[in-house]
């Protein structure tokens, strides 16, 4: 686990490890929200078969994700849902996602746990706004959401959302990162 221990200084918890790399975990992650999140769509992640006819795609950046010295968990970037086959938007949003500041013992830093909870919970936060996005689009069709570059996925229609308690989104855990790009196709 990578966590900021003060402005430019990284500390590293040589005993805390993931099950997956930081990249697969959130597009993993991503997709099984917005599968969840939009029951009436499909979510694919790359590579899908050439004759899948995407809805559109999220190329989701992510420039800041983990605990800080500060004791809050950030997850910083940018998205954009993005037609089938054009490079032009249909929507695009920088977002700066915070929880915190996690509890911990006046000795050291907040508990591991609780930042990965944030963490997952971050995801969660960030794949409702996708999702919305997605659904937004107003194309009733029930199509197949594509991730490509193997990262997070999306899809919606033009249904009426109906609330989708926490408790159906996925828990996710990664160490910090920077400077991370991914690309989905819906």
């Amino acid at each position: 686990l990578v966590t900021w221990a003060a402005p430019g200084e990284l500390r590293i918890d040589e005993f805390l490890r993931w099950a997956e790399p930081l990249d697969a975990g959130i597009t993993r992650t991503v997709a099984e929200n917005l599968d969840a999140l939009l029951p009436e769509s499909h979510v694919v992640r790359a590579p899908w078969a050439a004759r899948a006819q995407p809805r559109c795609r999220v190329w989701l950046q992510l420039d800041l994700f983990g605990p800080q010295a500060t004791g809050e968990v950030r997850l910083e970037g940018r998205w954009a849902v993005l037609p089938s086959r054009e490079a032009k938007p249909l929507a695009t949003k920088a977002f700066d996602l915070r929880r915190g500041p996690l509890a911990g013992d006046a000795k050291g830093p907040p508990d591991a746990c609780a930042g990965v909870d944030a963490m997952s919970e971050l995801l969660a936060d960030l794949s409702r706004e996708i999702a919305a996005a997605v659904r937004a689009l107003g194309d009733e069709r029930s199509t197949p959401v594509i991730c490509q570059s193997g990262r997070s996925c999306a899809s919606a229609s033009a249904m009426a959302p109906e609330p989708v308690p926490r408790s159906r989104t996925r828990r996710f855990a990664a160490p910090s990162c920077n400077a991370r790009s991914t690309s989905i196709s819906v």
